[in-house]
């Protein structure tokens, strides 16, 4: 991230470039989609505070384009897994809540309760992930905002 920024502080646009064939090779070497927003959210946060700083834009300029950047990118590796990867995340999650629900001995009654909860609550929890997605986007880009002031 700090490289990134200092990249593009220095080289401006020619910093996409440079960022942007980095991200192709290591996609061509790993080719993994999950692994894919790992390698882009903290060139993406670097490249927008290179930005801000260079520009001398504001804190809550920085604020609102990473973490609508970094909440779109989540959302989309997000619904890009289940939709068209078909891996069940709220049936994995389910699948945790009733290990932990065995582990803590919990009634019968009330497992059933909390299990039916979730059941009917799914399609809020998938609807409601890209909000999830921007508000801990917006704690990243805070920190990330720190660091990078920090060293420009």
């Amino acid at each position: 991230m700090v490289g990134a920024a200092a990249m593009y502080y220095k080289l401006e646009w020619k910093a996409l470039v440079i960022i942007g064939a980095m991200t192709a090779g290591f996609f061509f070497i790993g080719r993994s989609v999950i692994d894919l927003p790992l390698i882009i959210a903290p060139l993406m946060m670097g490249i927008i505070g290179g930005y801000t700083f260079k520009k001398e834009k504001s804190l809550e300029f920085f604020l609102l384009a990473a973490s609508f950047s970094l909440a779109v990118l989540f959302s989309s590796l997000f619904y890009y897994m289940m939709f068209y990867e078909n891996v069940d995340f709220m049936g994995m999650l389910r699948g945790e809540m009733v290990k932990f629900l065995d582990a803590a001995r919990a009634p019968e009654d009330i497992r059933g309760q909390i299990l039916a909860d979730f059941d009917g609550s799914k399609d809020d929890l998938v609807a409601r992930l890209p909000f999830s997605a921007f508000l801990n986007s917006l704690a990243m880009a805070g920190i990330g905002y720190a660091v990078i002031k920090r060293f420009l």
